[in-house]
């Protein structure tokens, strides 16, 4: 299957989103371009011609425009939002942000809701006017603020016509219907599992009652928005009903599962098919759990016979009870025993069992997580943490490989 191409629009839960994918397609093969700037298209060039083959997802806040000439390489994809909620949700971001990157901006210390909207900052002004328009239409003009085009209050009637032609183009899902989002987009990518959404964005939150007098207004500012917003909506439901009744596919698309070879150390950022973990942490090479549902890895296990699966776990503090970590095999609690190798990591070896043909579901559960704040008062890490994943080997039981 063809690599997923998400074009992230900016404030649109994408945050969730790709913790999601980077789990999905493993973190080493989830690429994200994260400066767009006039050198981009030379660099998704150079990426497409000489690197696709070691990429499963693509990711970045890149315009229609600019990845047009590659979109039969690729299986586009993108979420959109509504636009007052997508404005707001940008205003309350930035409010977040550090005062370098206020005054980089241009905006006042203490800038208001009034302030972002009437601001000319292209970078801003871009956002909070019309942005799904700039981003999914072929008009290079109304993405680059060196042109007129970009700076019409008004919009533009030629561009709207083409980013609602292009929607049809895309694998498109919405922030406000996450469940039926990823029941799609399971299906459009023939994942064999179903799909879940850790919430990891923290301006997603309950509207305050003064923003709410900013609806018209920004309503007024992006009526082509919601113009796409609805043509998207209508795409989507004649999606829904086309799949109606039928089953989500069995056959899985190989870049969203775990292949494991009996006796090779995987590293946990390398590893496809996961549910339940933290973005892969490159430093330290290792990704903690979720404190929301069990970890999952979805693995097709070729070898038949028995295996045991070797998992080396970094835990939050030394004293940590690794021996009550859970591990299920298909619904079947599997034995296990912890070796340690420091006071924060060891060996977690299963004892052995007989993985089944087809996909094979392997639940890691921890016995408590706590805040790193509770250990670390001055960290910014908001998490809640237990138990991390480092590396990970499957060893056939009759290959005498025991020991590492």
């Amino acid at each position: 299957m063809r690599p997923i191409l998400f074009l992230h629009i900016p404030k649109t839960a994408g945050t969730s989103f790709l913790l999601l994918l980077r789990n999905l397609f493993g973190d080493n093969r989830l690429r994200r371009i994260g400066t767009v700037d006039d050198d981009t298209p030379r660099v998704l060039k150079g990426l497409v011609d000489r690197e696709l083959h070691d990429i499963s997802c693509l990711a970045g806040h890149l315009p229609f425009c600019f990845l047009e000439p590659h979109l039969d390489r690729f299986e586009p994809y993108t979420l959109l939002r509504n636009p007052v909620a997508r404005v707001l949700s940008l205003f309350r971001f930035l409010k977040q942000q550090s005062a370098a990157e206020i005054r980089r901006l241009r905006l006042r210390p203490d800038f208001s809701l009034d302030d972002m909207l009437d601001s000319k900052t292209p970078e801003v002004y871009g956002q909070v006017n019309n942005a799904m328009l700039r981003l999914l239409s072929s008009d290079r003009a109304i993405y680059n603020p060196r042109y007129p085009a970009f700076w019409r209050a008004d919009g533009n009637a030629a561009a709207l016509d083409n980013a609602q032609s292009n929607l049809a183009r895309l694998g498109l899902g919405f922030v406000e219907d996450m469940g039926a989002t990823l029941d799609m987009a399971q299906r459009l990518w023939s994942v064999p599992f179903a799909l879940h959404e850790y919430r990891k964005n923290t301006t997603m939150s309950v509207r305050p009652p003064e923003e709410m007098a900013y609806i018209d207004r920004i309503t007024s500012m992006n009526r082509m928005d919601f113009a796409i917003y609805k043509t998207a909506q209508e795409i989507f439901r004649g999606r829904q009903a086309q799949f109606a009744g039928v089953p989500a596919a069995d056959a899985a698309n190989p870049n969203a599962v775990f292949h494991p070879v009996p006796g090779r150390q995987y590293s946990i950022g390398e590893i496809a098919g996961r549910q339940g973990f933290h973005e892969y942490e490159q430093a330290s090479r290792l990704a903690w759990l979720t404190d929301e549902n069990a970890a999952a890895i979805h693995a097709r296990i070729e070898h038949r016979g028995a295996v045991r699966l070797e998992l080396q776990v970094h835990c939050i503090v030394p004293d940590y009870p690794a021996a009550e970590i859970g591990m299920i095999v298909n619904q079947n609690i599997v034995g296990h025993r912890f070796s340690p190798v420091t006071n924060q990591r060891g060996w977690l070896r299963s004892e052995p069992f007989t993985p089944r043909e087809g996909l094979n579901r392997i639940e890691i559960t921890m016995p408590w997580c706590v805040p790193v704040r509770e250990l670390s008062p001055d960290s910014g890490d908001t998490r809640r943490l237990g138990i991390a994943l480092a590396n990970v080997m499957l060893t056939a039981t009759n290959s005498g490989a025991d020991k590492h």
